[in-house]
């Protein structure tokens, strides 16, 4: 694989669906001005109510000044259209000095009683100065060209006489009089026909502005009305901010709580993920995660090493493309079990096709996610290879089988079956095995595999010797003492012609026994359908190694049967006594002049100790040797001593002992 398939891609299963949180969230950062903004608004609330609640002093302020005024004109206008009133000269009342050229100013009644015309100016006057000292109200008769001095404008009353000049009708403000506030309204004059006779000679004609009527009303008795109401919407506001900045500021913690929830949350999620991917990326086991159709959403870099594909040409295969045919089956009847619902997972061991074409033995286990709606999501899939420990299973089970079959057959047998079982590892039809002489340039054939004489070779089989410099070039490893391998035999230069009946050869793997440095057999396999490789030369040397150390077994079990069989015939036909006994005595093995000579049948003779039928006379002597002998004071002894017969006859005999000692001594 390139470097960069190695390199775990961005995940895009659903292990890495995870909110990322780059620095302070916007709108959690734009919610810390709700208070602000709430803050605002009842505040912009208040005033608006404040400045409404003051426009309603003003304006019941000014309904008052309008129907006082609207008052002082009836009065008037009542007063002008009766000429003006008679009442009586008091200290309060003096005749209007200038009503001097108004004829009967002054007259006295029968009764002799003293009364002075009041025009409309005078009794409007007086109304004024008597509703000042009822109710604080208050007005002026004002003009820019006044009769009476008294009646001459303020600095306000003047910019509103300027202002009837220009067109308006009605000026009002709230002004201080007297430390106090008050709503002040004035309205212009309009000369009619009854205002003539008084100020004719001041030059007004009908319908001319004369001058104008000030009224100014308290403030203060209006303002004692609406400022309850101002109170009351100070503390209705007042609870509502508090009420709702209490919402808000319990939102914006629970907010800013569901945020650290969220970014903990998240932060664990993607520690979590960190840790998936870390374990994901182990090299310890082949990982995967698959859909539920077949394909590959996400692979591991030992899964790709393992079968020897890029992650990206991994991904575009299913795997049951690389399911082994024999193993798919059953493969499939377990994942057809899960997207029923039987089953939510399964293990097995399958065989995987690699991109070279091998085969990796994998132990399998698979397990699925599944929806709400316990539909399959996707599966996770741990893929271990096995090829090893399954070949050395194989491995040893062929070696038991090797060791137990050698027990009851042949060496030729044995090593024939050792062919047969290296021919079935490595996929090998030919199979041969040599002994190497002790002179080291002599071959001798010991054996073919079974395929190779049935389907490939009919020259002269076992005992076959040839020199070893006239054999081909498989040979070659005798004098390098080293494997030898020739994937393409047919293209080697110093090849030599194989004899008739020979197998003929396409590729040959071929490896030496040595012993003590010596070259003592060769064992060689050929015609593998696909190259021979490293791991072929480890099977071959190691079942090499056993069949050498079973053959020999075999050649020593023989050499000792061959000795047995001699030792035997020694032991039995010998023309003395000859025995065996145990630590005790007791007898073991008699040959047949022993048994005559002491007149026993073998049964008889075989349950007794030396000591039972030797004369009582000479037991004492006899014990004595027999222990130095035994506790190793002595390597052999010699003694005449007598025997008890079963007859009852005494018999001398001249004995001779030798001790066998085991590897304790």
């Amino acid at each position: 694989m390139k470097p960069s398939d190695r390199q775990p891609p961005a995940f895009n299963t659903k292990w890495s669906m995870v909110s990322k949180v780059v620095g302070p969230n916007p709108l959690t950062r734009g919610l810390w001005v709700l208070p602000i903004a709430w803050t605002l608004l009842l505040a912009f609330s208040l005033w608006s109510t404040i400045t409404q609640l003051n426009a309603t002093i003003h304006d019941l302020a000014l309904v008052a000044a309008r129907t006082s005024f609207q008052r002082d004109i009836l009065i008037r206008q009542w007063a002008a259209n009766h000429g003006g009133v008679y009442v009586p000269v008091t200290a309060q009342t003096p005749p209007n000095p200038y009503l001097t050229n108004v004829p009967e100013r002054d007259i006295t009644t029968p009764a002799g009683r003293q009364l002075t015309l009041m025009n409309p100016a005078y009794i409007t006057r007086q109304l004024y100065e008597l509703g000042q000292e009822i109710d604080h109200s208050s007005g002026h008769i004002t003009s820019l060209n006044p009769i009476r001095p008294e009646n001459a404008p303020d600095d306000w009353e003047r910019q509103a006489l300027q202002s009837f000049e220009r067109g308006v009708t009605e000026v009002s403000a709230i002004e201080d009089l007297n430390g106090a506030a008050h709503l002040r309204l004035m309205r212009p004059l309009i000369t009619n026909e009854s205002c003539l006779p008084c100020h004719a000679a001041q030059g007004y004609q009908v319908g001319d502005i004369r001058g104008g009527i000030s009224v100014a009303v308290p403030v203060e008795d209006y303002a004692a009305i609406v400022n309850p109401n101002q109170r009351n919407a100070i503390l209705i506001h007042g609870s509502i901010w508090a009420i709702g900045l209490g919402l808000i500021v319990a939102g914006l913690w629970q907010t800013q709580r569901r945020r650290r929830e969220r970014e903990q949350a998240t932060a664990a999620l993607r520690e979590s993920e960190a840790r998936f991917r870390s374990y994901f990326e182990l090299p310890l086991a082949g990982r995967a995660i698959t859909s539920p159709g077949k394909g590959w959403l996400e692979v591991n870099a030992t899964l790709c090493d393992m079968l020897g594909y890029s992650r990206s040409e991994l991904m575009q295969m299913p795997w049951a493309e690389l399911t082994h045919p024999d193993d798919l089956p059953a493969d499939q009847t377990q994942f057809d079990r899960v997207m029923a619902g039987e089953i939510d997972g399964y293990t097995l061991e399958k065989r995987f096709i690699c991109k070279d074409g091998r085969f990796v033995q994998a132990d399998l286990a698979v397990q699925c996610v599944r929806r709400p709606d316990r539909s399959v999501d996707y599966f996770v899939a741990l893929i271990q290879d096995i090829t090893a420990r399954k070949q050395a299973e194989n491995l040893m089970r062929s070696h038991l089988e090797l060791v137990e079959f050698s027990a009851s057959h042949s060496l030729g047998e044995v090593l024939q079956k050792t062919l047969d079982v290296i021919g079935e590892l490595t996929g090998s039809p030919i199979g041969f095995y040599h002994f190497v002489e002790s002179d080291q340039t002599t071959l001798s054939l010991q054996a073919w595999s079974t395929r190779t004489l049935q389907e490939y070779c009919h020259t002269r089989g076992a005992g076959l010797h040839s020199p070893i410099d006239q054999a081909g070039v498989w040979a070659q490893c005798a004098r390098t003492r080293r494997p030898v391998v020739h994937n393409d035999y047919a293209l080697l230069p110093d090849r030599k012609s194989l004899p008739d009946g020979h197998a003929a050869l396409v590729r040959e793997l071929v490896v030496p026994i040595l012993r003590q440095s010596k070259v003592v057999a060769i064992l060689g396999i050929g015609n593998k359908s696909g190259e021979y490789t490293d791991a072929d030369i480890r099977v071959v040397e190691y079942f090499a190694d056993i069949a050498w150390e079973i053959a020999e077994r075999k050649r020593a079990e023989e050499a000792l049967r061959a000795s047995e069989e001699k030792l035997n015939a020694i032991f039995a036909g010998a023309n003395i006594g000859i025995a065996i006994t145990d630590r005790n005595g007791r007898y073991v093995m008699h040959n047949r002049w022993w048994n005559d000579y002491l007149g026993y049948d073998p049964v008889e003779l075989a349950g007794k100790t030396n000591l039972d039928i030797t004369h009582p006379d000479d037991v004492e002597s006899s014990r004595r040797w027999f222990m130095k002998a035994l506790n190793g004071e002595i390597d052999r002894y010699r003694l005449e001593k007598r025997f008890v017969r079963k007859d009852g006859a005494i018999v001398w005999a001249d004995l001779a002992v030798s001790p066998v000692k085991n590897d304790r001594g």
